[in-house]
């Protein structure tokens, strides 16, 4: 009983946070953005550990919730290397998590681990990881392109140019 109380406690507070971070990316992208920072900053250690329940427990939906605020603060405060781990951490869970799952909630993963991964990418470029960021980019490109995500086709092809910028061609 103590087991499954004590799962259902970082369920909760995994989804708290998950749901707490979401709408934040608004603030991060607009005006508030030194607020909404402060805001994120001074929860980021229950951010932290409700990323991790997320993906030791496989919960693809809440880490779709967290990444785009948390990709765009790490990104904003300059965490870049702290960012390219995290999400690297969630790369792997969620590629784990594909080979077991099937039929129609497989897309919905196959979305999120697309997005982390070309997050992942986009901090490598920052870090000068060019050619990790290059691998991660187009894999999570063909995803992308197979879903029919255009805007994050574009997303993830501005980082593919500004490498290809980077070596010349």
């Amino acid at each position: 009983r103590a087991r499954g109380a004590t799962e259902e406690t970082h369920a909760r507070h995994g989804e708290y946070y998950a749901a707490f971070l979401k709408p934040k990316l608004n603030g991060l992208k607009g005006s508030r953005q030194r607020e909404t920072a402060m805001e994120i900053g001074e929860e980021i250690e229950n951010l932290r550990a409700g990323w991790r329940w997320a993906i030791d427990s496989g919960r693809s939906d809440i880490i779709e919730k967290f990444s785009e605020s948390l990709y765009r603060f790490y990104e904003m405060r300059g965490w870049v290397a702290e960012g390219e781990v995290t999400f690297g951490r969630a790369v792997e869970g969620l590629t784990r998590l594909r080979q077991k799952v099937e039929g129609a909630s497989r897309g919905a993963l196959e979305l999120t681990l697309a997005k982390v991964m070309s997050r992942q990418g986009a901090l490598c470029s920052r870090l000068g990881l060019s050619n990790k960021a290059h691998q991660l980019l187009q894999r999570s490109l063909a995803i992308f392109r197979r879903l029919e995500e255009g805007g994050q086709i574009a997303f993830t092809l501005n980082y593919l140019g500004a490498l290809a910028r980077l070596w010349g061609d």
